[in-house]
């Protein structure tokens, strides 16, 4: 199948029209049809895009074929990509520091640009928030991309795991060493952790630089 023809696919599977699907891309329909017979091709921040809205994976749109194995109904890739692990809504491993293969869902490809920073060590990441604590600025549902190598810093938004409670919160570090957990919401109460405590109940599971179905990046908690 063409691209095109993946997004026809997937949107019918959606019971949705091109005036739906365009509508919530912010184009008009006559965009999506030449998309779906060829005529244009959608860039790779709108194919996550779709893939978000669709609920399909991106990978069904895109994907990297081994150099011996040539594809050529996939679309050619432009620019730096990497790809990344998408881990199920269940996962730990933002709290444990080391992902399990079973803690995985599937595989992504995205622009490295989102990572907003290096990649290091420690494998960047995709997570789907369950909760609604960070509404509206980030919605119940969306996906995330968390960059655990970079350093989790005042008024950040961050994965936080506290006392094995995984969540998503604005992280501010208090003149007495306290940290401050904060939700947009204001229906979530505040996390105070004291300096002394800190060590041992918290850890940070990453900086979240990205809101994948909106292509948004996310610079903090203001």
């Amino acid at each position: 199948m063409t691209l095109g023809e993946k997004i026809k696919w997937h949107r019918k599977e959606k019971k949705m029209t091109q005036k739906d699907l365009g509508a919530q891309l912010g184009l008009s329909y006559m965009t999506l049809r030449r998309w779906e017979i060829g005529e244009r091709e959608p860039t790779l921040t709108q194919i996550s895009q779709i893939a978000e809205i669709l609920g399909a994976p991106l990978n069904d749109f895109i994907n990297i074929p081994p150099p011996s194995e040539p594809n050529q109904n996939t679309l050619p890739l432009r620019g730096d990509v990497i790809e990344v692990p998408v881990l199920s809504s269940e996962s730990i491993a933002c709290c444990s520091g080391k992902i399990e293969e079973s803690e995985i869902v599937r595989y992504a490809i995205i622009p490295r640009e989102w990572l907003d920073g290096p990649e290091g060590d420690k494998t960047p990441y995709i997570f789907y928030i369950q909760r609604d604590s960070m509404d509206p600025l980030i919605k119940n549902g969306e996906g995330l991309l968390i960059n655990p190598n970079l350093e989790v810093t005042h008024g950040k938004i961050a994965i936080c795991c506290w006392n094995g409670y995984v969540m998503v919160r604005g992280v501010f570090f208090e003149a007495n060493g306290d940290i401050r957990l904060l939700a947009k919401n204001p229906a979530y109460e505040d996390v105070i952790i004291t300096a002394e405590d800190a060590p041992n109940v918290l850890k940070f599971g990453g900086v979240i630089t990205t809101c994948i179905g909106r292509a948004r990046p996310i610079k903090g908690f203001f």
